[in-house]
């Protein structure tokens, strides 16, 4: 469904209820890659929710794929316009089909996510006459590509604001890519569930799933990936077991590294030791039924997954890896293991399964630390601010 932005007048600044001073909604546009399952998608989908509706005019912009939460935004009335580029070669003219989308739709502030998407619109949104440029980086492994590491520091000057999920990614921003630390804003994702389980939950997932109470569940929920590292987790179970024959894991989410995954079950003879649901969209509800919130990550920024675990009060064991290390406190609400090795892994699971009053301990403590510092609002009220003092800045000039 592609629908119509409002065009109306010349942008200009924020009044005190944040609307233009022209009486108009501050129209927004979100580019991203696509708005499939995965934790920048979440991020988009929520501003584009919870942003004031009186006060923005919200749509999303992708550049490749619509993506399972695209429809779902539009199912409630985003409009989320998908312009693909359908041959490899023709890369280059999705430039230009965003210099003519912004050029006909004339937003006040355009949010690109990620470095693909600020890649292909700072120089069209400039050149489109887009008062105000925010990017935002997720998560990104360095060292990249040097052409691209090159070119993000380049687009990263035609920005009013620069974001970076987590101090990690800001760091390796600055270290990597030479923008300024003190260019770099950062602004935590949050996360919101749409109810929190509770033990009747707890007690009819685990049925579903074929486990009863007293099971030892390891959860893990993630794209199936390169990046998330499945296969220490797998690498890990047989320790796992060795020590707590009745443990079984739980692998939630699809992706392009599933049957690499299911083949290393097989190889190491785990069926029926770890299940694989595919894609879901009732995490949260799953979630009840877990004991254990494992992620065995090779880089990350901020992971949704985590947030999500914090809320429902599961102890993390987790790779201190990227953002990570900045949402789970070691020894307070979960284990940070440095490194990727299967035994360390299994020793830092065994130890919290066997410790259930340490399980309960830390699950309560990741819970107020969630609710403390990572809800949606903490972060909808970051952009928000960030938005507006940047159009403030563009009226003045």
């Amino acid at each position: 469904m592609d629908t119509e932005l409002r065009v109306a007048g010349a942008s200009g600044a924020t009044g005190e209820r944040g609307v233009l001073m022209d009486g108009r909604r501050i129209r927004l546009v979100q580019i991203a890659y696509g708005m499939g399952v995965g934790g920048m998608e979440r991020v988009v989908a929520d501003l584009c929710r919870c942003l004031d509706p009186l006060r923005y005019d919200v749509a999303v912009y992708c550049t490749h794929v619509k993506g399972l939460l695209g429809a779902e935004l539009e199912a409630d009335g985003v409009p989320v316009f998908h312009r693909p580029v359908r041959r490899r070669a023709d890369h280059w003219l999705r430039p230009a089909r965003i210099f003519r989308f912004l050029r006909e739709h004339r937003p006040d502030i355009v949010h690109t996510q990620n470095t693909a998407a600020l890649l292909d619109s700072a120089l069209a949104a400039r050149a489109a006459g887009v008062p105000v440029l925010v990017h935002t980086d997720h998560s990104r492994r360095y060292p990249d590509r040097r052409r691209y590491m090159i070119a993000e520091r380049w687009m990263s000057g035609l920005t009013d604001a620069f974001c970076a999920v987590s101090n990690h990614t800001r760091g390796e921003l600055a270290r990597f890519e030479g923008i300024p630390a003190a260019r770099i804003e950062v602004v935590y994702n949050g996360c919101d569930l749409p109810f929190v389980p509770g033990e009747a939950d707890r007690r009819d997932v685990r049925a579903s799933l074929g486990f009863d109470d007293e099971t030892p569940v390891i959860g893990m929920a993630s794209r199936v990936e390169w990046q998330k590292g499945h296969d220490l987790l797998v690498a890990a179970m047989p320790r796992i077991l060795a020590r707590i024959p009745s443990a079984r894991a739980v692998i939630v989410g699809g992706g392009s590294k599933e049957p690499e995954v299911r083949w290393q079950i097989g190889r190491l003879g785990l069926e029926g030791k770890i299940l694989m649901t595919g894609v879901r969209k009732d995490v949260p509800r799953l979630m009840a039924a877990f004991d254990l919130f494992v992620m065995t990550s090779n880089f990350e920024g901020m992971p949704i997954a985590a947030l999500e675990a914090m809320a429902v009060s599961l102890p993390i064991v987790s790779t201190a890896v990227g953002g990570v290390p900045e949402m789970v406190e070691d020894g307070v609400t979960g284990k940070l293991i440095e490194g990727r090795d299967p035994a360390t892994v299994a020793e830092e699971v065994v130890r919290l399964l066997v410790d259930r009053d340490a399980m309960r301990r830390m699950g309560k403590a990741g819970r107020r630390r969630y609710e403390q510092r990572f809800r949606v609002a903490s972060m909808v009220n970051a952009y928000d601010a960030i938005y507006r003092r940047c159009l403030e800045a563009r009226s003045g000039r």
